[in-house]
């Protein structure tokens, strides 16, 4: 996956939880730890990936952290957001005969995998 692909991703899918909860996301922080192998351009890569899922949702990148890594990457996204108390969606509250809606190809992480495994 391009690297700019990975970043808007990485907001998205973290987004999607606080949406999910009917909660409206404002700001994010981005921690990775990243080894040598990767290039400044390649981190300027995911960043711009990153950047553009924040202009995206209207969502400020306010922070995180960066560390070495001695194989490969690991990102970490936090958002923060906010909602009203008594409008919060939690999954306990859910119930028979409740409407569910998703968005997205479901299982195409799934079949993602399964085409990089053969």
């Amino acid at each position: 996956m391009p690297l700019k692909h990975l970043g808007y991703k990485a907001v998205a899918v973290n987004v999607s939880d606080i949406c999910a909860m009917n909660g409206i996301p404002d700001q994010i922080t981005v921690s990775i730890a990243v080894s040598s192998k990767f290039s400044l351009e390649a981190l300027e890569e995911l960043f711009k990936g990153i950047k553009l899922a924040c202009d995206h949702y209207k969502i400020d990148l306010i922070g995180g952290d960066t560390t070495s890594s001695r194989a490969g990457m690991m990102i970490n996204i936090a958002v923060v957001g906010r909602a009203q108390k008594d409008k919060i969606a939690y999954r306990s509250g859910a119930k028979e005969y409740d409407l569910l809606v998703v968005t997205g190809d479901l299982g195409a992480a799934y079949m993602s995998l399964q085409l990089l495994e053969r």
